[in-house]
C-alpha cells in the first residue's frame, strides 16, 4: 500500500560529524536547515565512524529521540550510532552515490533512506575539465621541468647525479606547442548527473561528447549516447575517457588491463567516481609505456592512497586525494537537497520528485512515497537539482 499523505515529521534532525575537521561544515549545514525545517530541532552530534574517522570513541551527549532523522557523511555510520535510536524516521547520506549504503543491516523503524544524488555534479565536472586542460596544455611537463631544475640546483644532488658534468641542466624555459581541445572526443562512462554536467560544460570548449549508460537512451547534453555493450568500440575512438561509474558488483574491475588496452593510443584516462573500477597498476604501466598520454585519479581502491604508491611519483599521472566532489559550496548544495526532500516527503508529498533520492534498504520503507528504491545501476541518471528546486 502506498502512503498518500505526508510522512510524520521527524522528532529531531541529527547531523553526524565524523571527525573534528568536519565540525565547522556540519554546523554550517545546521544553520542552513534550522529555518526551513522548523519547528523540528537540528543539532550536530559527534560519533565514531567505521572508516575514515579520527575522533576518539565517545558516547553521544544524549540519545536520539524515537523518530529522529540522521544526516551523515560518506563514511559508514558506526552501528552504535544507528542502534542508539529505537526507531529512525529518516536517514540521509550526504554522498552523491548510494554505494556506502550497500551492506547496511535493516535500520530500526524502517526509515526513509535517501542520498544526495547530484550534489557534487558541478564540482566533479570542473575537476574533469581541469584535469583535461592539465594535460592538453602540457602543465605536467612544465611542473616536471620546474622540479628537475630544482633538483639540479641542489648541491648534494648535483654532485651525486652528475659529477663533473660539463653541460648545464635543462632550462626551465622549455616551450611546447600544446594541443587545442576543440574537436577532441570525450567519452563519459557513466552519464548520470555529474556526467551530464561534464557534457554541458565541455560543449563550450568545443568537445564532442559521447555518453555511456546501461541502455544508451538519448540524454540531453551529449552529442551521442551508447550502451555499455558498445563501450569497447568507443574506447578506441575517444581522445579522453572519463570514468564516472558507481561502484557495484557489476562495475567493479570494469577497466581491467584488457579493457585499458583498448583505449586509443595517446589518449587520456580520468577517474572520479569510486576506486576499484579501474586497475591502477595497469594504468600506470600503460602511461609509462607511452600508450596513454596521461591519467588523472581522484579515487583509489585503497584510501588514503599510501605514500609508497608509485602513482605519486609518475609525472604523467595527476593524483588528487578524493576531492573532485568537494568545494566550499558542498554544504550549500547539500542543504538544498535536504530541504527539497523534506518538502517532497514530509510537508507536500511529491513522489516523482522524491524518487531519485531514495534508496531501498532491506526491509526498509519501500511502500512510502518514492520508495521504489531509486536508481543505482551503472550509468543511471538523475536530476542534478534537488526536488522542488
Amino acid at each position: 500500500m502506498t502512503t498518500q499523505g505526508p510522512l510524520p515529521l521527524p522528532t529531531e534532525i541529527l547531523l553526524l560529524s565524523p571527525r573534528p575537521g568536519t565540525d565547522a561544515a556540519f554546523h554550517d549545514l545546521a544553520a542552513r536547515l534550522e529555518g526551513p525545517l522548523a519547528p523540528v530541532p537540528v543539532r550536530v552530534i559527534h560519533g565514531r565512524v567505521i572508516h575514515g574517522g579520527d575522533r576518539p570513541e565517545a558516547p553521544l551527549p544524549s540519545p536520539p529521540r524515537p523518530g529522529a532523522a540522521l544526516v551523515t557523511g560518506g563514511q559508514p555510520v558506526a552501528l552504535e550510532v544507528l542502534a542508539s535510536c529505537p526507531a529512525w524516521r529518516w536517514v540521509h547520506l550526504t554522498a552523491s552515490g548510494p554505494d556506502h549504503l550497500h551492506g547496511w543491516p535493516p535500520l530500526p523503524g524502517s526509515p526513509l533512506v535517501t542520498y544526495s544524488r547530484g550534489v557534487n555534479a558541478r564540482s566533479i565536472a570542473e575537476w574533469a575539465l581541469a584535469a583535461i586542460l592539465h594535460f592538453y596544455r602540457d602543465l605536467d611537463h612544465y611542473l616536471e621541468r620546474a622540479r628537475d631544475r630544482a633538483r639540479d640546483q641542489d648541491p648534494g644532488r648535483a654532485q651525486e647525479a652528475a659529477p663533473g658534468r660539463d653541460t648545464p641542466p635543462p632550462s626551465r624555459w622549455d616551450r611546447r606547442w600544446a594541443r587545442e581541445l576543440s574537436g577532441a572526443r570525450l567519452l563519459v562512462v557513466g552519464a548520470g548527473a555529474a556526467g551530464t554536467e561534464v557534457a554541458r560544460l565541455a560543449e563550450a570548449l568545443g568537445l564532442t561528447t559521447v555518453g555511456v549508460s546501461r541502455t544508451g537512451a538519448p540524454r540531453a547534453g551529449f552529442h551521442r549516447m551508447v550502451s555499455m555493450a558498445e563501450l569497447d568500440a568507443e574506447l578506441a575512438q575517444a581522445d579522453v575517457t572519463l570514468v564516472l561509474l558507481p561502484l557495484s558488483d557489476l562495475t567493479r574491475g570494469t577497466f581491467n588491463a584488457e579493457r585499458l588496452g583498448r583505449l586509443k593510443e595517446g589518449s587520456l584516462l580520468l577517474v572520479a567516481s569510486r576506486g576499484g573500477i579501474v586497475d591502477e597498476d595497469a594504468t600506470l604501466a600503460a602511461v609509462r609505456a607511452g600508450r596513454l598520454r596521461g591519467a588523472a585519479f581522484d579515487v583509489f581502491a585503497r584510501e588514503p592512497l599510501p605514500d609508497t604508491s608509485p602513482l605519486w611519483e609518475e609525472p604523467r599521472i595527476l593524483v588528487t586525494p578524493h576531492v573532485a566532489g568537494t568545494t566550499d559550496r558542498f554544504m550549500e548544495h547539500t542543504a538544498r537537497i535536504l530541504i527539497g526532500i523534506w518538502g517532497a516527503a514530509f510537508t507536500r508529498p511529491t513522489p516523482a520528485r522524491l524518487a531519485p533520492y531514495v534508496y531501498a534498504m532491506p526491509g526498509g520503507m519501500t511502500d512510502r512515497p518514492g520508495g521504489s528504491g531509486g536508481p543505482g545501476a551503472p550509468g543511471a541518471s538523475g536530476p542534478p537539482h534537488p526536488p522542488g528546486a
